[in-house]
């Protein structure tokens, strides 16, 4: 039981280490592209800064989740109580990453 209890950590630490780099990935290039089109010398700079905006928003929600998912990880493996907790939560909303959280 043991050994499967780490594994289930080590793999929440594993998806949010993805889940840091696609919302570091994800603000960069939204950010870049705001900053494309906000110096490209179109009409008006505003859809250039919603841009940068939106990307560093949601790529800072994507970090933050992937973050969260890092530490429940660390909790699990570490057996502290409110980590069995929070990844019984984390697992139950990862059902809506279909077709990924399901597998």
């Amino acid at each position: 039981m043991k050994q499967h209890i780490d594994l289930i950590g080590l793999m929440w630490m594993i998806l949010g280490g993805l889940g840091i780099g696609a919302g570091l990935l994800f603000g960069i290039g939204y950010a870049g592209l705001g900053v494309v089109m906000a110096v490209s010398g179109g009409d008006s700079v505003a859809p250039g800064v919603m841009f940068i905006v939106i990307g560093l928003v949601f790529g800072a929600l994507i970090a933050g989740f992937g973050a969260f998912e890092v530490a429940v990880g660390r909790g699990v493996r570490a057996r502290k109580p409110w980590a069995r907790v929070a990844s019984m939560v984390m697992g139950g909303l990862s059902l809506f990453s279909i077709p990924i959280g399901t597998a």
